[in-house]
């Protein structure tokens, strides 16, 4: 009877059949229906960003901690060491109720996108930055107080600082230009999103010295909307090695034209026993093995860079550079 179609006669006639217990039933091997299981969804914490994403931003962020130790280790003058913790989305009410107060906030733009985002650094970092800056030993954090404007302008440089970094990190992603557009020191005039906003926030843990404190960067979802796509780690990945951008040598040659170096002539050697060192005194001469006429080799933190000729200049020794240094002069 396959692929025939029952009359009414033969429907009645099966059923009555079943009603009469002539014809067994099977049971239906269908099992039954589950109910869909719910999934938790924080409105809170919408994700926005998928999980790829995610791990691009961890991994250029690193590249910027990376970055960024090495430059404020030389602008410090001490070892800094900057690791990246997290990259999370958050309500950007959140993130502001977590700043302490007074902060160290600057706010920037990446241009050519539209809006700003958020480099917070810990007030304990800050005034140790600050004291380090000023010459001090960077020990000394004091209690919670506003920034002075002498203050201010000393860690606006770090804010700078951290902007070329910045910008050297997100390079392979597009070609944005990093600007600070302002210090604040209350949390609650940082006004680049909405509160209900999602934005992005990487946490480091910032070491100098002995002290560890936080430091966050926090980008709107809206301001990195149109390039999040690129940040899948199948589209991205960071470069061994990138050209130093035009502000970047900016930056970086005004900063070394106002580092002091260490420069001295070397006149020559002398040879002394103990006793002749114990016997030492005022007045006496010491006989050197280089001759008066012979140009003396001058050094820049203890490489011979320069030949030249010793003398006075008004009231003051001083040495006149005649030529470079060769690999005679240097041994």
């Amino acid at each position: 009877m396959t692929g025939e179609t029952l009359s009414q006669q033969e429907i009645d006639a099966l059923l009555n059949a079943v009603h009469a217990g002539k014809v067994p039933v099977t049971p239906s091997a269908a099992a039954p229906a589950v109910p869909a299981q719910a999934v938790r969804y924080n409105f809170r914490r919408p994700s926005r960003v998928s999980k790829e994403q995610v791990r691009g931003l961890e991994t250029l962020h690193e590249e910027f901690a990376k970055h960024a130790a090495a430059s404020l280790s030389g602008l410090l003058r001490t070892i800094v060491d900057i690791e990246l913790e997290a990259v999370e989305q958050i309500a950007y009410s959140e993130y502001v109720m977590a700043i302490p107060t007074p902060t160290c906030s600057f706010v920037f733009n990446m241009e050519p996108l539209k809006g700003g985002a958020v480099l917070e650094l810990n007030p304990s970092a800050a005034f140790v930055m600050i004291d380090r800056l000023l010459g001090g030993q960077g020990t000394a954090v004091p209690a919670a107080r506003d920034l002075t404007e002498i203050e201010r302008a000393v860690i606006e440089r770090i804010g700078l600082r951290t902007m070329v970094d910045l910008q050297q990190a997100w390079h392979s992603v597009g070609a944005f230009v990093f600007r600070v557009l302002n210090l604040e020191t209350n949390p609650q005039f940082l006004q680049v999103t909405a509160p209900n906003e999602v934005i992005l926030v990487a946490t480091f843990r910032l070491k100098i010295g002995g002290m560890t404190a936080g430091l966050t960067l926090a980008y709107p979802y809206l301001l990195l909307e149109s390039v999040i796509g690129r940040l899948g780690a199948q589209r991205w990945q960071p470069t061994a090695t990138t050209t130093a951008t035009p502000e970047a040598r900016a930056f970086m040659l005004s900063e070394i034209s106002h580092s002091s170096i260490g420069l001295r002539a070397f006149l020559g050697h002398a040879r002394l026993t103990v006793r002749d060192l114990l016997n030492l005194r005022p007045g006496q001469l010491i006989r050197i093995d280089a001759k008066a006429e012979r140009p003396v080799r001058v050094e820049i933190n203890k490489v011979a860079k320069f030949v030249g000729r010793p003398g006075t200049h008004r009231t003051r020794l001083a040495v006149e550079v005649l030529d470079h240094a060769d690999e005679r002069s240097s041994q």
